[in-house]
């Protein structure tokens, strides 16, 4: 079986009050359908006109509290990936309140799994 597989990273800006439950919510839609998924509490930081192409961005510097998402998927399953992403922030949007920006950028990886028991840790010695 082929170890490559596609990182796909999500960053969106959440009120702390619904953070826990919005993130409950992705795990269980992305775990479903891809097997797993890691989420974590971030501090997002862009400039006001940030989402131009500028070489220099003026203020204000503006902060939120961020879900990071990350989420590993065979290179064939992107674009499923991306769309059920589209649909369960735009459903979390309709229940918790409008999420108006989400950043996602997908990575080339290769993916290695081991179990940890009594007689790796042994041979390693």
């Amino acid at each position: 079986m082929s170890r490559k597989r596609l990182r796909v990273e999500c960053y969106f800006s959440v009120n702390e009050h619904n953070r826990e439950a919005i993130g409950a919510i992705l795990a269980i839609k992305l775990s479903e359908r891809f097997g797993g998924c890691t989420i974590s509490s971030a501090a997002g930081f862009w400039m006001a006109d940030g989402n131009d192409t500028k070489q220099k961005y003026e203020g204000p510097l503006e902060e939120n509290i961020s879900l990071h998402l990350v989420v590993t998927v065979m290179p064939e399953e992107k674009t499923e990936c991306i769309d059920l992403l589209k649909k369960a922030v735009a459903d979390i949007g309709m229940e918790f309140g409008n999420l108006s920006a989400v950043h996602v950028e997908a990575f080339e990886s290769e993916a290695f799994h081991f179990v940890v028991c009594k007689a790796n840790l042994l041979a390693s010695k």
